[in-house]
């Protein structure tokens, strides 16, 4: 390759780097490959200066759309599934030592009374549940919002012992 092949060569370089740079200067942002200036299009604005959505003002909450605590609440109901597939449902009442409650026992077909004693400890709650033929129920929960889960212990009248997983809810 002779002289003037060389200069012919690098001349027809130089028109592609311009070219290729002329390409990217009219697309307007060297990131972009083609030829749409975006910045300059007036559909697109970036500056951040308002929000077409206004902000609403905050309007606390009245008292009569509060919910009652179940700590508060003068009575308060519980409803429990049983890992042994037997169901509780109490109603509870505040007392200056915790609560004491009333309700049913309830497994397939039958049913039976119940009462108990309870106390709360923060989120933790502990009730010891007699029914009225004789079984002894221990149950150790967790109280997130209206939510209760933690497990218990049942001791039968004859001496059978078992345990397993309580849920449910306890709203006032």
């Amino acid at each position: 390759m002779d002289q003037k092949d060389k200069y012919l060569v690098l001349a027809a370089m130089a028109i592609i780097l311009l070219l290729a740079a002329g390409s990217l200067a009219s697309a307007g942002c060297a990131c972009s490959g083609g030829g749409y200036n975006f910045l300059i299009d007036p559909a697109v604005d970036i500056s951040m200066d308002r929000y077409d959505v206004p902000v609403q003002e905050y309007v606390p909450a009245s008292p009569a759309n509060k919910v009652p605590d179940v700590q508060t609440a003068e009575k308060s109901r519980m409803n429990l599934d049983l890992k042994d597939e037997s169901h509780i449902d109490l109603i509870l009442t505040r007392t200056t030592e915790g609560y004491t409650g009333q309700g049913n026992i309830t497994w397939e077909n039958e049913s039976e009374r119940a009462v108990a004693m309870a106390s709360l400890y923060g989120s933790k709650l502990s009730i010891d549940m007699t029914s009225s033929r004789g079984a002894l129920y221990r149950l150790n929960l967790a109280r997130e919002g209206s939510t209760i889960l933690g497990d218990y212990s049942k001791t039968s009248p004859d001496g059978q012992n078992l345990t397993g997983i309580a849920e449910g809810k306890w709203e006032a």
